[in-house]
This record gives structure tokens, sequence and C-alpha cells, in this order.
């Protein structure tokens, strides 16, 4: 994880989609995370699964695309 911020700059995360429906898979991979001091965002308005994964995809279309 710090080679990654080393090589992108990217400190935010955004963890969704199914497989985080599982709170234990999650909350191990966010408190890694923020252990190496990244920012991690979690759905908390709309679901985990393909529905969060959809938003997402509009959100990064329109900061990259339009």
């Amino acid at each position: 994880t710090k080679i990654i911020r080393e090589k992108t700059g990217i400190e935010k995360v955004v963890l969704s989609g199914g497989v985080f429906q599982n709170r234990i898979l999650l909350s191990r991979i966010k408190k890694g995370l923020e252990n190496n001091k990244f920012s991690v965002y979690t759905p908390q308005n709309v679901p985990f699964n393909d529905g969060c994964i959809s938003l997402g995809q509009i959100g990064f279309a329109r900061e990259n695309l339009i």
C-alpha cells in the first residue's frame, strides 16, 4: 500500500461492491489501509453491491469523460 501511494499519490480509497458486505473482510481491509494513513470511505446511503458500483462508475465518468 505504501508503494501505491508513492507511485500514484493516491491517499483516498473507496471500498464498495458485494464483497464488502462481509463485515469481517471490510473491517480488516479498512483497518490495514487506515494504519497506512489512507483515508477510507464506504457507502452510507447506497448499498455496497452493484448499485454502489454503478454510482461509482457514473462519478468516474463525470469527472473524467465529460
